[in-house]
């Protein structure tokens, strides 16, 4: 008799090159999650990769976008917290329209959720 082989399908599978999203180091390098003491909820004993989510980009992380968006906001509250096209103008005037573009990406980036697989030692920072 013929054994068959089993396949096995995976809905969740960890990244094909099997390096952490975050440090880059191969999983071959990495230490195991362990069970009690480690930085998570939840048994991933074993495991050298978890999936966890994150912000595409980290408030705080670009200073001079930073500084935009904080201006924005301060025009934004002088009219209501309306927006209007006199405060684009404005934002354009004082940092030039690739900056504002580029503050806009940046504040969709720190408002947007990604999953990454993360090592024991990225996932807690």
């Amino acid at each position: 008799m013929m054994e068959t082989e089993t396949k096995k399908i995976y809905l969740n599978p960890p990244p094909i090159d099997r390096k952490c999203h975050i440090c880059g180091t191969h999983v071959g390098d990495l230490k195991p999650f362990g069970k009690e003491g480690d930085p998570l909820n939840g048994n991933f004993d074993g495991a050298k990769l978890v999936k966890t989510f994150r912000a595409l980009a980290e408030e705080g992380s670009c200073p001079e976008l930073d500084v935009i968006l904080e201006e924005q906001n301060r025009l934004m509250k002088l009219n209501n917290n309306q927006w209007d096209e006199g405060i684009q103008i404005t934002l354009e005037q004082q940092y030039g329209m690739e900056a504002v573009d580029q503050a806009y990406f940046y504040d969709q980036a720190c408002n947007t959720v990604g999953s990454s697989w993360e090592c024991r030692d990225c996932i807690i920072k």
